[in-house]
Formats: structure tokens, C-alpha cells, sequence
């Protein structure tokens, strides 16, 4: 049993440099995810979900967008506070084109 009482932690891990420069290009706003096409997201969620190695410089926001979500979702990483204001983006954007 862990110190927590068998709580796995949601601290982030110490992450490397690469992590770093990606968590800062990820968009967290509604206005900046209605900006992003939709195609590279969906390349990048593949490549994620599939556990392909991160990103370089030469990708959209897009694709780095769509390859964190495919990271989570194929259980390839933890766990990380930012992923809580995507998710807020996504359901406010989502509100803005249901309700205009």
C-alpha cells in the first residue's frame, strides 16, 4: 500500500526536455482549439495512440494536440494538470458551435 493509502498520485512525473517544449505548444482555449485543423489532430492521435515518439518541431499544433490526447488515451503517459484545461476548452468550444 502506497503513503496515500493506495492512491496512485496525480502530481506529474519530472519530465524531459522534449516533454517540456510540448506541454508549452499544447492549446488550452476554446477560441485556439477551433483554430486547429482537424485532419493533423487526427494524424497526431493515431501516432499517439499507437505510442509514437514525440513530436519534433517540424509538426503543427495541431498534430502535437492530437498526439497528446492519442498518448493519454492509448495509456502511453499519466495523468497531467494541463489535460484538465483541454478538456474545459473542448467543452466550452463544443458549446460555442451547439448553442451560437
Amino acid at each position: 500500500m502506497t503513503a496515500n493509502g493506495g492512491w496512485r498520485s496525480i502530481e506529474p512525473t519530472p519530465r524531459s526536455a522534449d516533454q517540456v517544449a510540448i506541454i508549452a505548444r499544447l492549446v488550452t482555449t476554446p477560441e485556439a482549439l477551433a483554430e486547429l485543423e482537424g485532419d493533423e489532430s487526427l494524424e497526431g492521435y493515431r501516432d499517439g495512440r499507437d505510442n509514437a515518439p514525440p513530436p519534433g518541431a517540424n509538426r503543427s499544433n495541431a498534430y502535437v494536440q492530437g498526439w497528446w490526447a492519442g498518448m493519454k488515451d492509448g495509456r502511453h503517459r499519466d495523468y497531467h494538470p494541463i489535460d484538465s484545461d483541454i478538456a474545459r476548452a473542448g467543452l466550452i468550444r463544443l458549446r460555442q458551435l451547439r448553442f451560437p
